[in-house]
């Protein structure tokens, strides 16, 4: 199957949308102590882990309200403007 030729705001929601879900994970991680603490590691106590979380928590919040930015990577307007080029190039009228 050919993928289709995806325009450069797709491409760019694509990109911003996979860098969410990494924060998203790295915030998880961070949230269920799945990290290592240590003396010597990059985490020296709890107190890092914490405030790492609640740093990624905030990152988090931020880009995902930047991809509805209408300045910025718009989300709703790519999707629109998508969903219309769908329907006019591949839906035969009746």
């Amino acid at each position: 199957m050919t993928l289709l030729p995806e325009r450069e705001d797709v491409e760019r929601l694509r990109f911003r949308w996979h860098r969410l879900i990494e924060i998203w994970v790295a915030y998880n991680v961070f949230l269920n102590r799945q990290v290592v603490v240590g003396r010597d590691k990059v985490c020296v106590n709890d107190a890092v882990v914490t405030q790492t979380t609640h740093t990624l928590l905030v990152v988090y919040y931020s880009y995902l309200y930047s991809l509805f930015d209408p300045t910025g990577t718009n989300f709703i307007a790519v999707t629109k403007r998508s969903i219309r080029r769908f329907r006019h190039q591949y839906v035969k009228s009746p």
